[in-house]
């Protein structure tokens, strides 16, 4: 029997190399999961899974709030309807709420979204809704859903007519308004809400100029997705995009319904969930907000193959690839150059198909592009 001498130790040199590999890919799954990307959940969710026919004044579920949902109205006290506004493939449970007249509600969140680090400058929110208008009076719509600092008035007089829309206690914040244009069709546009320096005691609406318009009987159904980009610095504006996805949840680029540029706000105060209802009764229905759109709706955006050379493996060829031609500011699945989202959908793909012993990287190497991809993947996350 002959006997082969390893003087160099290679075969203590491939076995550390395999220990490696398989300890930073339980690592770099371990991040993932950490920072999201698996098992992904909207922060704060509210399906109105309450009992059909209740009041929602009073009601205390959904996860990311710090206390239940709080009624102002003379005139309206919103409902429990029976049944989920369902959209598409949205996975939709419980029931959802109904205007009774004008009023609003509103409820406190904890603090889930700023320990998420997704109300810091730079940070993007998502949020969503189902709002259905089915043969309202678009004439008397009038619909507002914001995150701010205080609830939106929705009072009758002795309140102006007009301040039925604004946030009380000269509060700020941010999120969709609705305006007529006759009464069978209306605006969804983006809003912020800001005290204008009068005395009054509220926040105006303030909103962009154009975007989805609805009927009250073709599409007065609307899943409603919102994109806000918190400027870099306390002093900098805030960018709202609206989008109208279809029903299979993908995002074509005839979604985008508006983005818009608003004032800076301190969106760090932020702690108000509220909506507001003027005379029509339309219905609202799984409130969510996260980090990312896959998040926000628990959907897949369209695929990607991360295989970018073709060789049956995705590994640390492909990441050298993508990262040569990399745009970190960029989003979306689409052609070069790579986005954060494409790296995202490479680093969950990774070592998917196996690799052999020649396309192993030194693990220094393998350590510092993982290291390096997770780095990035971190920046837009707090962007």
């Amino acid at each position: 029997m002959t006997t082969f001498l390893d003087p160099y130790n290679v075969k203590g040199i491939d076995l550390m190399k395999r220990q490696l590999m398989s300890l930073l890919a339980v690592t770099v799954i371990a991040l993932l999961a950490l920072g999201g990307t698996l098992n992904a959940a909207a922060v704060i969710y509210e399906p109105f899974d309450y009992t059909a026919g209740e009041f929602i004044n009073g009601q205390n579920g959904g996860i990311g709030f710090a206390d239940a949902w709080l009624t102002r109205g003379v005139y309206g006290n919103p409902k429990v309807g029976t049944d989920s506004r369902n959209w598409g493939e949205l996975v939709a449970a419980g029931n959802h709420a109904d205007a009774t007249g004008p009023s609003s509600i509103s409820r406190t969140i904890d603090s889930s979204l700023a320990d998420a680090n997704l109300l810091d400058n730079g940070a993007t929110l998502w949020f969503s809704y189902v709002m259905d208008a089915v043969g309202q009076n678009m004439y008397n719509l009038d619909f507002n859903f914001a995150l701010g600092t205080d609830p939106l008035d929705g009072q009758q007089p002795p309140s102006p007519y007009e301040d039925r829309t604004n946030m009380i206690n000269d509060g700020f914040g941010i999120g969709v308004g609705n305006a007529w244009i006759s009464e069978t069709h209306a605006r969804i546009k983006g809003a912020y809400w800001q005290d204008t320096g009068d005395v009054d005691g509220f926040g105006e609406r303030v909103m962009t100029d154009t975007t989805l318009e609805i009927n009250n009987t073709d599409n007065a159904r609307a899943l409603i997705v919102g994109k806000i980009e918190w400027g870099t610095g306390a002093g900098d504006a805030e960018t709202i995009t609206l989008y109208a996805p279809d029903a299979d949840l993908t995002l074509p680029e005839d979604s985008v319904l508006d983005s818009w540029t608003t004032v800076a706000l301190d969106q760090s105060q932020f702690d108000t969930v509220t909506i507001q209802w003027k005379d029509s009764e339309p219905s609202i229905d799984e409130i969510r907000f996260a980090a990312t759109y896959d998040e926000v709706l628990g959907a897949t955006e369209p695929s990607f193959d991360a295989d970018l050379n073709q060789d049956t493996h995705v590994n640390d060829l492909d990441l050298q690839l993508m990262l040569s031609n990399y745009n970190p500011a960029g989003s979306g699945l689409g052609d070069p150059p790579y986005t954060p989202d494409h790296l995202e959908a490479l680093l969950e793909q990774f070592g998917s198909g196996g690799a052999s012993a020649s396309e192993v990287p030194e693990p220094g190497s393998m350590v510092l592009l993982l290291l390096g991809a997770m780095g990035l993947l971190g920046l837009r996350r707090r962007k």
